[in-house]
């Protein structure tokens, strides 16, 4: 240790010596070195104390941290010869973190067995300097009695969406429950920034069905699902509601030839396509009265 001199190069170019030819015989070093420590520079170096450097790593205050951080070791005396195996640094810093507000989280009102979009006027967060795809809604709970869907495909516990996707439309529930009953979810808002806002209760109130006919293929098209879409081979059709009943499955290609026709009790299925053409179907679902035709791609 007699032997070596240690210095530190910042990305900007700034250097420190750290230490200059201490402890004479002793072998190897382990060391944390810190500006605040009370303990002065000593030895032995390799009990993996914290010291402060001979020379103040302050003189880094102020610069980027970003890019490559050097360490020099310098042995001043021939003979002989040894290896670094590892340094690290850790960066402090004190920063105010601005939190996001919420400035809407409205009661929603919807009726039975539909789907509704949750739009601005009920849910909104907002920060100054940063914008809606900046806001991102982490669910920590999810609904009960029916499912949250981001641009049609399902929301589960941990996912999240943005204030974007509120403001674009994107962002719907539906009901799959009973009738007139109450859901929720809760969630929290982050920023890129580390703010976040706490968790918050997101309340439903499920009122009487008002489905028209027109709206009642729109709820059947959102309740079944189609996945992978696109998909190399499997074909996943499963329903988010778990009603009693058979269904029947009908795939056609743009040709119109029917490759499937077939009714099912089970509301989650899952089709081999791997010997189909690639290419575009038509899956059509009927249950009971109603039906909905949904597009399914083969790669």
């Amino acid at each position: 240790m007699g032997d070596l001199a240690a210095f530190l190069t910042s990305p900007s170019g700034t250097e420190v010596n750290l230490w200059t030819q201490r402890c004479g015989s002793s072998k190897g070093f382990n060391l944390t070195l810190d500006d605040s420590s009370p303990i002065p520079l000593g030895c032995p170096l390799n009990g993996g104390r914290i010291f402060r450097p001979e020379n103040p790593l302050a003189a880094f205050k102020g610069e980027s941290v970003k890019g490559p951080w050097k360490i020099r070791i310098e042995d001043r005396v021939p003979g002989n010869g040894g290896r670094l195996l590892e340094f690290n640094l850790e960066f402090c810093s004190k920063i105010n973190v601005v939190n996001p507000q919420m400035i809407k989280n409205d009661l929603l009102t919807v009726p039975a067995k539909s789907s509704t979009k949750i739009a601005s006027d009920k849910l909104e967060a907002r920060m100054d300097g940063t914008a809606s795809a900046g806001l991102r809604y982490i669910l920590v709970s999810t609904v009960g009695k029916g499912v949250l869907l981001l641009n049609n495909e399902v929301l589960r516990a941990g996912a999240g969406f943005t204030q974007a996707d509120i403001n674009s439309g994107l962002l719907s529930y539906l009901h799959t429950g009973a009738g007139s009953e109450t859901d929720r979810f809760t969630f929290i808002v982050v920023n890129n920034e580390a703010g976040w806002t706490g968790i918050h209760t997101f309340n439903i109130e499920v009122g009487e069905s008002e489905v028209s006919s027109v709206s009642d293929t729109q709820y059947l098209d959102q309740l079944w699902q189609l996945y992978p879409n696109p998909s190399t081979g499997l074909l996943n059709v499963t329903s988010l509601h778990d009603s009693q009943g058979t269904f029947t499955l009908q795939i056609s290609d743009v040709n119109g030839r029917i490759l499937l026709n077939q009714s099912f009790r089970d509301k989650n299925i899952t089709l081999d396509a791997s010997g189909w053409l690639e290419g575009l179907y038509f899956v059509k679902i009927a249950e009971g009265n109603q039906q909905v035709v949904k597009k399914w791609i083969k790669h």
